[in-house]
This record gives structure tokens, sequence and C-alpha cells, in this order.
């Protein structure tokens, strides 16, 4: 019996993928149970630009945004040794490219 390569890479691929389908309703988390807790960081000793200017000041991370106030246990101090922190003023794809409107793209970078 001689086997095409498509229905090779088929007889190769389904079995894992049928072992994951039946194995997600076992495992501890799945669609129905709430995400584990994220661990949450507090942020220490960083001189944080506002948009204005830079304010030294403190900063959490928890369930992943970064806030100024938190009321969950801390798990981790990061010590920012006076650093300056401030926003990318950018995005990771971008199509602003006209340099006559520079100063515009800032300004809304620093509003948003």
């Amino acid at each position: 019996m001689k086997i095409q390569a498509i229905e090779f890479i088929a007889l190769l691929l389904i079995p894992p993928f049928l072992f994951a389908c039946l194995r997600g309703p076992l495992t501890e988390v799945n669609a129905q149970s709430p995400l584990p807790r994220q661990k949450s960081y507090e942020f220490i000793n960083g001189n944080w630009f506002d948009g204005k200017s830079f304010r030294h000041r403190n900063f959490w991370s928890v369930n992943g945004a970064l806030t100024s106030s938190h009321r969950v246990k801390v798990d981790q101090t990061i010590d920012l040794k006076n650093g300056f922190v401030i926003p990318p003023f950018a995005e990771g794809h971008n199509h602003w490219l006209e340099p006559q409107a520079v100063d515009e793209y800032i300004q809304n970078y620093l509003r948003d």
C-alpha cells in the first residue's frame, strides 16, 4: 500500500492533536476555569514620565496591567534605582511616516 505525502503528514499530526484535545478537559485549567492569578510586581525608585516631566514615584503591575495603586499582595519588588521610565512613543506597527507631521504625532502620543 502506497501512502501519499499528505496522508503521511496527516498520520503524523492527527494523533498528537487528538491527544491534546482529549487531555484538555482533564487539566486543572480549562475554558470553564478562571485564569490563574498572575504575579504582581512593585516598581520602586523610578522617575516616570507623565507627559510633561518626570515624577519620582512607584507603580505596580497587577494582573498584567500597570497601575499607580495596588490592593493585592506584591509578589516581587523591582528597584529601578532612580532610572527613568518613558512610554515607547510609538507603536510596534506604524505607518505614520510624514516628517512634516512629527509634532502632531508627538502630541497625539502624549495625549494618549
